[in-house]
Order: structure tokens, then sequence, then C-alpha cells
């Protein structure tokens, strides 16, 4: 019984979902996804023409200027050595934009046992250049000696074929420097590079603190002039029911979690799985909500009430952090070190098992989610039967699970549905007696 009020609760990951048959629950969630080449995941309000090609400085909309508080910040942020994200800034069209440099000191010492100092690690880098889709780097005009004096455009520059690397030259030693790193912060993606040269008599090391050169990532459709997107987040149109997480064209598999086959990634905005555990001293049933869109979600797991073994307790999980909390309705959990809280209700009735998910609070949690990870918020819910009833009869209870309801206000009521949800009712004892779920927007 120890161990069973042990691994009972509520686990809120980044990811895609698992489902397991054995007594082996554990979950591996690295820190870092694998950068995946760079996709069109945006609500675009108003396609403007533009008046200038890539580089140009007469573009209809250009981004806000960078502030001086801004970037003090971002570069006070990077220099803590935060948690960096892999996954490539999902925007064809986007401006990049000078923020800053720390300006630090390089040294090194020649083949003659000469001592070089004072060589300007942001001063230093010339040329910058983006790879882009199409395999080819493109050079970004304006961007030398560690930052863009061109007011005219904010300090930035269009570019328009998406974003796949980076590099700009050490002018002191004409050799490329393409140590970079993307990080997520308070909604923009940043992308930092970290000052390093290999000269003939030597080389300038580099110091792992990818502050040297700060650029901003912008899409296009966020401007500052004659632009009436209003700066929301580019994957969401201003209202929850157009925020569809517009993931459909990842996987799902990015954070290397383990998909079971019997789930299709990123078939729905809403994919659920409620699975008839194997244990051998207990009873359990997993259920696994992994939410695209900022909708409420209900589940009914048909269980008389006087078999349910004990109340719900919440382990939550996000990447590295995880917490346990006791008795609480209101969660709180971190996205790549961003701290949320949403509502989450486990209500044992005379009905069963009702489950309660407020999508409709995940929303800027789904929006850093999509940004960093490429992917939306998965929320896990053990439940537990007593140990006398077979595992037949818990079966044919979990056969007519109501599997789920969504919806836009609170709470979904039977048969609701807003969003598109996919998933199944599965168990370890019954493979073969899968029961599937695929419902539209109705």
């Amino acid at each position: 019984m120890n161990k069973l009020l042990k691994l009972f609760g509520l686990i809120a990951i980044l990811g895609v979902f698992s489902s397991c048959s054995n007594d082996d629950d554990s979950l591996n969630v690295p820190k870092y996804m694998s950068a995946k080449k760079s996709t069109e995941v945006r609500f675009i309000k108003n396609q403007k023409t533009r008046a200038c090609d890539v580089n140009g400085n007469m573009w209809v909309t250009k981004p806000a200027p960078v502030t001086a508080e801004e970037a003090a910040e971002v570069l006070a942020y990077i220099a803590t050595d935060p948690d960096y994200c892999d996954a490539l800034p999902p925007y064809t069209r986007y401006f990049i934009q000078h923020v800053g440099g720390a300006h630090h000191l390089y040294s090194y010492v020649d083949w003659n046992g000469a001592l070089h100092t004072g060589i300007n690690g942001t001063a230093g880098f010339e040329n910058l250049q983006v790879l882009e889709n199409n395999g080819q780097w493109q050079h970004v005009y304006n961007f030398n000696a560690g930052k863009c004096d061109n007011a005219a455009t904010n300090n930035s520059s269009l570019m328009t074929d998406g974003f796949n690397g980076i590099k700009a030259m050490a002018e002191y030693a004409s050799s490329w420097v393409d140590a970079y790193r993307i990080y997520y912060f308070k909604g923009n993606y940043y992308i930092g590079l970290d000052f390093y040269a290999k000269k003939g008599d030597g080389v300038v090391e580099n110091d792992s603190i990818y502050d040297d050169w700060v650029l901003k990532i912008v899409p296009e459709n966020i401007g500052s002039s004659d632009d009436d997107d209003n700066g929301d987040d580019n994957s969401d149109n201003g209202d929850d029911n157009g925020d569809n997480g517009d993931d459909n064209d990842d996987n799902g598999d990015d954070n290397g979690g383990v998909v079971p086959d019997t789930i299709v990634p990123g078939k729905g905005e809403v994919e659920f799985d409620v699975h008839q555990q194997e244990h051998q001293d207990w009873n359990e049933i997993k259920t696994t909500v992994h939410l695209r869109d900022s909708v409420d979600v209900r589940i009914l797991i048909p269980v008389p009430c006087e078999y349910i073994a004990v109340p719900d307790d919440f382990d939550i999980r996000s990447g590295a952090d995880y917490t346990y909390i006791t008795e609480k309705q209101i969660v709180t959990y971190t996205v790549a070190g961003q701290e949320f809280e949403t509502e989450v209700i486990i209500n044992h009735t005379i009905e069963g098992i009702e489950i309660l998910i407020s999508g409709t609070e995940c929303k800027e949690a789904l929006k850093v989610a999509r940004a960093v990870y490429a992917d939306g918020l998965t929320f896990e819910i053990h439940s537990y039967v007593y140990s006398v009833v077979d595992e037949e009869t818990i079966w044919g209870w979990l056969k007519n699970t109501e599997c789920p309801q969504t919806s836009w206000s609170k709470w979904p009521k039977s048969g609701d549905c807003c969003t598109h949800t996919y998933g199944q009712v599965s168990s370890a004892f019954y493979p073969d007696e899968e029961i599937k779920h695929d419902k539209n927007v109705e």
C-alpha cells in the first residue's frame, strides 16, 4: 500500500505521452530537445505587400526597438546559464534584430609563450550569416562589429526562408564562430553567440557563456508600424477558440518520449489514453491527456465510487522539474523556467472518476511549450481500484468511459466537443479489445 500511495497522482509533463503495461512507470524527459527543420506555425492576421526584399530598409512593418532595459535583462538572464532550447524558431519570415553583447575580453598564449590580451568578444564579430531552409547561408547585412547601427529598421533585417543555424566571423582570426544557443525568454526567441577564434599561432578559447552577441528573432507579422497585429503570440489569434496549437506538423516525439504504436501523435488538438495497467498487487488506471489546444477537458471513468481505493494527490513534472502537491485543485508547475497555474480537479462521484483539466488556464503555458519544445502539455492521472475487484470487471467499466468532452467555457458537459480529439481506451489484460476514439469538431 505504501508503494501504491507513492505512485498515484497527476503528472504534468511536456511532450508526448506513453502508455505502459508493466510495473516500470518511470519517465525519461531529457532537458533539451533535438532541433528540427524550421516550419511555419503561426496565425497571420494581415499579410501585407513588402516594399523591399530581404535585407532592405523599407518594409511596411518592422519590429519595435529593443530598449536598453530589455537588452540588459536578456543579457543578465543568459549570463545565469539558464535552460536553452534546441527547437528552432518556427518562423519562415522573421526579423533578426540586434540586442547587445557583454563585451567580454579574451586572451590567449601563442606558440612562443607570449600572452595576447584585450580581445573583445563582442566587437570581434563580423559578417553575420543565417542558414536558411534552402540549405544556403544568407548574409545578414548591416550586422558587423557585434552590433547593427541601422535606425531605419530598428536595427533589424528581414529574413524570408526559415532559420536552421547561425554563424559569424571572428575578425581577429578570420575564422567562423558557430557556437550558439537559442533561448525563449518572456515570450520571445533570442540567439546567443559565444566568441572564440582559431588563429595560426594559438586559439582563443570560448568561455561557454553565450552573451557575446545576442540577437532577437521576431516573426514578421508582429510589427511596430501600420500593422494590426497587437504583438500577441504569433501562434495564437487572440481568442481561445482560435488557439488550436497548430502543432499537427510535429510528430510529437521531439522530447525523446516513448510513443505507443496505437497512438498517432499529432493527430488531434486533444489526445488521450485511458489505460488499465498491469501490476501484481493493485489495480491502477492511468489516464493521459495531451493538450495542444487551450480548451477545458472532461473525462468520466465509470468506476463505482465504493470501489475507488484512495483519493488523488498530485505529482507534477515538466522537463527536469518535479513537484509533489497534496490535495490542491490549483496546481503550479514550470515550463522552460516560467511558472504557471492550472486548475485540475479529480472528483470521485456516484457516476465514477471525473477528471477536469482547465486547458483555458494553460493558454500561456501552451504558448511557451510550443515555442520551446514544439509541443503541448501532458497531464497524467493515476486512479486506483480496490484489489478485490478483478481485472475483467474493471475493463468492463473502462469500456464505457466518456472520452473526452472539451469546451471553450467551463466545464464540458456530456457530449460536448469543440475541437478535434483523438485517443483510446485500452487494457494491458485485453490488448485486442482496444477502443479507438476519433472525434472532429462538432
